[in-house]
């Protein structure tokens, strides 16, 4: 709509420590889940408040100081519990991620976290509006106690640890929106490049682990995000096309047609909204990144198109944008793929938004770029190319590279992006 009830503004703080959690997770398919005590506790994911709240809450600071290594326990987080809500939907939201090298060179990365938001409060004074954040990624702990080894996923298989995670995250939640009163996105992303329960699987094989797995670790994280007011919900561990790109299946699904990806892909989109609704009742947001045309220019290209799949039991829908190169072929992709993103949005009537936009260095250097140089330009031909979609997105999660300790915000890309938001 041209008129815009507010201007929403969410800030995730996320570098090398994602990439840490991207890797989490793996174990043998023998496992089935059964709570017990090393879950989380049945009676604390009810959705009504504790009848015996205490008098006083411990330290939310304390909380945060000691986390990386002792996280709380639910009955700790409980009288908090009705200090929290869900909050207003807004008709538009926007968020600047800081991917920084900086957040994989300190054990204790809540508190860098919280460090570098207020840092950039005191900056920009957020224009008014809501930053907000998923914490899962960056929420401790990161490798299991005995052998030190990154956390691998489904955390389920490790409940302690999946519940562990999970309180560490809600500590980080209580402390930002009491403190910043911002909206809040629940997601638990699994790395984009391995196989997610695909591996060495018939077809029949990975729907029953995806029923019997995935869909359970989904179903405890649901019912946590509803009890404690998240506003959104992402049910997906990466984007759809990219769990179910045919080079990421391995074994005999590697064999099944574009045809019955995409209606595999379908039925998994499908599956995952109707158990996350049966305990979650803010919105519920798909991940996507499908092409417009098959790359070969570019790394990240998979088939088939997914131009079909029905998205309607979602309530938003974020894609990916990942150019790479030079700005020549950042023009053209960014081009083709957002008007692409604007036109499946509009057939299906759902809003859409960027759930990722990143300019990553990395993906310049290796076409010899002056990254330095070529960084802003290539944010202002994005945001550019953004403001000409039609439909416009609802929302954006911009990322920006940034390689110090302490973060640096006082980049030219930062401020185009802010500009954007400001303008939105």
């Amino acid at each position: 709509m041209a008129s815009i009830l507010s201007k929403k503004l969410f800030v995730l703080l996320i570098g090398s420590i994602t990439l840490l959690s991207f890797i989490l997770f793996f174990f043998s398919d023998e496992f089935i889940f059964k709570g017990g005590e090393q879950g989380i506790q049945p009676e604390l994911l009810q959705t009504e408040s504790s009848k015996e709240l205490r008098e006083e809450c411990p330290d939310i600071n304390i909380i945060i100081d000691r986390l990386t290594y002792s996280q709380p326990s639910w009955q700790e987080l409980e009288c908090y519990q009705p200090k929290v809500s869900r909050l207003p939907y807004h008709e538009k939201f926007f968020a600047i991620g800081i991917g920084s090298e900086a957040f994989g060179k300190t054990p204790d990365i809540p508190t860098l976290y919280f460090n570098t938001l207020e840092k950039y409060r005191q900056r920009f004074g957020f224009y008014n509006s809501n930053p907000s954040l998923s914490l899962i990624t960056i929420a401790p702990p990161y490798v299991y106690d005995d052998t030190k080894e990154v956390l691998k996923a489904p955390l389920i298989r490790a409940p302690e640890y999946h519940d562990r995670k999970l309180r560490a995250t809600i500590a980080m939640y209580i402390k930002q929106k009491l403190q910043y009163g911002h909206v809040f996105v629940f997601s638990g992303y699994y790395p984009p490049n391995q196989n997610i329960g695909t591996e060495n699987k018939t077809l029949e094989e990975f729907k029953k682990w995806f029923i019997d797995v995935y869909l359970k670790e989904k179903a405890i994280e649901a019912r946590v995000a509803e009890k404690w007011g998240f506003e959104y919900f992402n049910p997906l561990p990466v984007e759809i096309e990219r769990w179910l790109t045919p080079s990421y299946l391995p074994g005999p699904l590697n064999g099944l047609s574009n045809e019955e990806i995409e209606e595999l892909g379908q039925w998994v989109i499908d599956k995952a909204a109707e158990e996350t609704r049966k305990y979650f009742n803010g919105k519920l947001i798909l991940s996507r990144y499908p092409f417009y045309k098959h790359r070969p220019d570019m790394s990240l290209s998979p088939e088939p198109n997914w131009e079909t799949l029905d998205m309607r039991n979602y309530d938003l829908v974020g894609f990916s944008l990942i150019p790479e190169c030079d700005l020549e072929t950042t023009k053209r992709f960014a081009e083709e793929q957002l008007n692409y993103y604007a036109k499946l949005s509009a057939q299906q009537n759902i809003p859409w938004g960027l759930g990722e936009l990143d300019v990553w260095e990395e993906r310049y250097t290796i076409c010899g770029q002056n990254f330095e140089r070529v960084e802003p330009l290539i944010w202002q031909e994005l945001l550019n190319i953004l403001r000409k979609t039609d439909p416009q997105p609802s929302f954006a999660l911009f990322f920006v590279r940034n390689q110090v300790n302490p973060v640096n915000i006082n980049t030219e890309a930062f401020n185009l992006i802010l500009n954007y938001t400001k303008s939105r």
